[in-house]
């Protein structure tokens, strides 16, 4: 899993005024990004674990696929 090229072009576009519909600023809204991608990984790791699966650490931060970046 990467990053969409579609939302560096939706940053790029909304720091440029061209993106209606968005309350906040192009530095907002991607922290909301952020923080809802972290959500999800935080909803898994729970699931794994109260169902007996826990990730080791490795696993835990692959999920992140930060190195591919």
């Amino acid at each position: 899993m990467s990053a969409s090229p579609w939302l560096g072009e939706l940053i790029r576009e909304m720091a440029e005024g061209r993106v209606r519909g968005f309350r906040r600023g192009p530095v907002q809204t991607l922290a909301y990004f952020i923080a809802h991608e972290s959500h999800h990984r935080g909803s898994i790791l729970l699931t794994l674990k109260q169902s007996g699966h826990p990730l080791d650490v490795r696993s835990c931060g692959a999920i992140w696929d930060w190195d591919r970046i």
